[in-house]
């Protein structure tokens, strides 16, 4: 008699433990080389806590349940929102800037039949209170550091703005609700819904198919100059934000070949607060990887980034944040 597991959850035996084990202890000592500390917060935490950063991102939280006192309590989907929190709590008197390194277990939920993971481990950094551009670049090299340190030497890093997509939609005069659809749908990768929803708005055809055709922009610095002719103005700052970091990231050799082989894709999610001149999205190709990891590389404060790294795919989202 076998005794299933749930949907999204796996066993790791011996062998790929021993492997994972000496990937996560490359990434822990991939971050302290750049000053970050290693912290570790609870699994679960306040439901409303959690909520209240997930709804500026567009990821409600996966899983809530009742303590023996009422409480409702939730299980972390990442660690973004948790370390904002210790910070807040724990640094609330220091001065910034603040890193912080980690490697802990994270929740969702997940579709079934995808091949999504309800379970998986994650490691990362969070910059607080670094300025931008220069703590982007950080954080950049820092990625690509831990790439290399996980053998994941083919990856490619994008940059891109979250304010741009904003931008748009405020200056075609989307209301909340199909603005709210439309960034749930980028921050799922759903561009089957993004087009449907987008048909429905009451807008000129020009209008409507600018608004499909821009979350697809990718490509080196050329397609900066392509989401200027489309958008005017409206992409003025967000364009000019990822310009402004080309400078600082090709200061260092690992920054320079992130730039090198980076393209830009203008997408943005309810996963990025409106907000400053930051990025938003990237994402790399990678190999296969021994086990369900995630890397997370965040800047906070304006801005904050995630990479996650699975068995077959490795995608670094970058968010800003208010």
């Amino acid at each position: 008699m076998t005794h299933p597991i749930p949907p999204g959850t796996r066993d790791i035996l011996p062998d790929e433990m021993r492997e994972l084990r000496r990937l996560s202890l490359a990434l822990i000592e991939a971050f302290e080389r750049f000053g970050y500390g290693e912290v570790s917060t609870p699994t679960i935490e306040y439901e409303e806590v959690l909520a209240r950063g997930e709804s500026e991102r567009g990821a409600p939280v996966a899983y809530r349940f009742f303590d023996e006192s009422g409480e409702l309590l939730a299980m972390r989907s990442d660690m973004t929102i948790p370390i904002a929190r210790l910070v807040a709590n724990r640094y609330a008197s220091a001065e910034p800037p603040f890193r912080l390194c980690y490697l802990a277990t994270a929740h969702r939920a997940i579709r079934p039949q995808r091949g999504q993971m309800r379970e998986f481990t994650q490691a990362g950094v969070e910059l607080v209170g670094a300025p931008a551009p220069e703590g982007t670049a950080e954080v950049v090299e820092v990625l690509a550091t831990a790439l290399d340190a996980a053998g994941l030497n083919r990856a490619v890093i994008g940059l891109a703005d979250a304010d741009l997509y904003r931008s748009l939609l405020r200056e075609l005069g989307v209301g909340d609700e199909p603005r709210a659809r439309l960034l749930e749908f980028l921050a799922t990768h759903d561009h089957v819904g993004l087009e449907v929803e987008v048909a429905a708005l009451d807008l000129a055809a020009d209008e409507r198919e600018l608004l499909v055709r821009i979350p697809m922009l990718r490509g080196g610095p050329e397609v900066l100059d392509e989401a200027r002719a489309l958008c005017g103005e409206t992409t003025a700052r967000a364009t000019a934000s990822v310009s402004s970091h080309t400078p600082y990231l090709r200061r260092s050799a690992k920054s320079r070949r992130a730039v090198t082989k980076a393209w830009a894709r203008f997408c943005a999610s309810a996963r990025a607060a409106a907000a400053s001149a930051s990025h938003d999205r990237v994402s790399a190709a990678a190999r296969t990887c021994p086990a369900e990891m995630s890397y997370s590389a965040s800047r906070v404060s304006s801005g904050a980034s995630s990479i996650h790294v699975s068995r077959n795919m490795a995608v670094l989202r970058a968010r800003t944040s208010s």
